[in-house]
C-alpha cells in the first residue's frame, strides 16, 4: 500500500500496469477498498489517454465497477457498467467475452439494486450466449448461471432457481475446492432456495457447512459470510431451534450496524 500513499506526478505506464496487478491481487483477496484505490489510478489515466470506445479504458472501467460493486457502491458501479456496455453493444460482437463479462456485471449490480426484471433479462441473454459458446464447466458460465438462479429465487421463481442451482453445484463439487469462494457461495443460495422451498433440513445441513468453511477463510466483516450467517439463522428459526437463532442473528446484526450505511438495502 505504501505505492497508493506516494505521490507520483510523473507516473509512468509500469506504475500503472503495478496499480492494475495490485488491483486485481487485492480482488482476489476481497480487499475491496484497496482495490477500487488501485482501479481508479489506473481508470482515471486510461480515461486521460484513450478514447472512449479504446479496449483497454473499457476493461479499467470495468474493473473499477465491480469492485465498486463488490464494495456494496452498487449506483457508482451501475453509472459505470451502462456506460461501458452501451459502448461495447456498438463495437462488440454480442458473443465477445469481455462485452458478456460487462453484460453479466451490469446484471449482478441490478439485482443487488432490487431491480430484479432488468437483471432477469440481461442474465437470460448471457447465459444463452453462454451455452453456444462456453463449456458446460467454464468458471464464467458457471457464474452467470449462478447469478440467473440468484435472481429467479428473488423473483419468486423457485423451482427454476433450484434446479439451475443444483446443476451448478454439481458441476462445482467436481471442478472446485469445497473451500473456494464461488462454491461456497452457490451453495449457500441453494440453501436458500432450500428454505423458501420449505426443504428445512436440506438447507441447514448445507449451510452449517458453508459457515463452518466461512469463518475459516473469511474475515466475520465479510459480506458473503454475514449472508450465510444470516440465512442459517432463518433456517434455524423455521426449524424451531430460535436460541441458536436468536444468537446467530444478534451476531450478524452487531457486526452490520458497524459496517452498512443505514440506507443499504442489505441491511
Amino acid at each position: 500500500m505504501r505505492l497508493l500513499s506516494q505521490s507520483h506526478e510523473d507516473k509512468t505506464v509500469e506504475i500503472y500496469q503495478l496499480f492494475e496487478k495490485a488491483g486485481d491481487s487485492f480482488g482476489t483477496d476481497r480487499r475491496f477498498k484497496e482495490a477500487i484505490k488501485c482501479f481508479e489510478e489506473v481508470c482515471w489515466w486510461r480515461q486521460g489517454l484513450d478514447p472512449e470506445t479504446d479496449y483497454n479504458r473499457l476493461t479499467s472501467e470495468h474493473a473499477l465497477a465491480s469492485a465498486y460493486l463488490n464494495d456494496r457502491r452498487i449506483e457508482e458501479a451501475i453509472e459505470i457498467l451502462e456506460h461501458v456496455v452501451a459502448v461495447q453493444k456498438e463495437t462488440q460482437d454480442e458473443k465477445d467475452h469481455s462485452r458478456l463479462d460487462s453484460e453479466h456485471e451490469l446484471a449482478r449490480a441490478y439485482l443487488d439494486d432490487r431491480r430484479i426484471k432488468e437483471a432477469i433479462k440481461i442474465f437470460e441473454h448471457v447465459v444463452a450466449v453462454q451455452k453456444e459458446t462456453q463449456d458446460e464447466k467454464d468458471h464464467s458460465r458457471l457464474d452467470s448461471e449462478h447469478e440467473l438462479a440468484r435472481a429467479y429465487l428473488d423473483d419468486r421463481r423457485i423451482k427454476e432457481a433450484i434446479e439451475m442451482f443444483e446443476h451448478v453445484v454439481a458441476v462445482q463439487k467436481e471442478t472446485l475446492d469445497e473451500k473456494d469462494h464461488f462454491r461456497l457461495t452457490s451453495e449457500q443460495v441453494l440453501a436458500a432456495a432450500y428454505l423458501n422451498n420449505r426443504r428445512v433440513e436440506a438447507a441447514v445441513e448445507i449451510l452449517e457447512h458453508v459457515v463452518a468453511v466461512q469463518k475459516e477463510t473469511l474475515d466475520e466483516k465479510d459480506h458473503s459470510r454475514l449472508a450465510s450467517e444470516h440465512a442459517l439463522a432463518r433456517a434455524y428459526l423455521k426449524d424451531r431451534r430460535i436460541e441458536a437463532a436468536i444468537e446467530l442473528l444478534e451476531h450478524v446484526v452487531a457486526i452490520e450496524a458497524n459496517m452498512l450505511a443505514e440506507d443499504d438495502p442489505s441491511r
